[in-house]
């Protein structure tokens, strides 16, 4: 069975793009055959004899284009709706994680851990409440502005 998946999940979109291909091949070959069948009853429209006998056998002709039209749409289709290889990944991936979190060993595990959480918290909560203290804010000596220094280190004239 994972062999199937990992050969589906490997060449989807080598199937999709045949799927399109054929789609549009047997959607042609139905337009083309539809179109030469009343080209031929055109033709044989002439002669009564002709067309009475032939008109069964494009009534048949017909029947068999619109089912390959049908049948080249819905090969179409299902090219286009076809995941791709990271569409599919996602897709497994998520199913998988579904079927995990979905067991029973998961629901204890779960059960087990928010009840570890609660009891944590509800322990937390009977401690009793230390605030710390105060600590006074220290002056610090403001720094010299840029005038300041500068005005220290100018030289002042001789007096005379």
């Amino acid at each position: 069975m994972e062999f199937i998946l990992i050969w589906l999940l490997m060449s989807t979109e080598r199937i999709a793009s045949v799927l399109a291909s054929g789609g549009s091949t047997l959607i042609s070959i139905a337009i083309w055959g539809f179109v030469l069948s009343y080209v031929a009853n055109v033709v044989t429209s002439s002669n009564a004899a002709t067309f009475e006998a032939q008109k069964p056998k494009m009534q048949k002709l017909r029947k068999w284009m619109i089912v390959l039209g049908f049948v080249g749409f819905f090969g179409s289709g299902m090219g286009a709706l076809l995941p791709d290889k990271k569409e599919m990944a996602i897709i497994i991936g998520g199913g998988l994680t579904y079927k995990v979190l979905a067991s029973d060993d998961a629901k204890q595990i779960g059960k087990a851990a928010i009840d570890a959480i609660m009891n944590q918290v509800e322990s937390n909560l009977q401690e009793p409440v230390v605030v710390p203290e105060i600590v006074p804010e220290v002056a610090v000596p403001a720094t010299p502005t840029v005038d300041e220094t500068v005005s220290d280190k100018v030289a002042t004239p001789l007096a005379e």
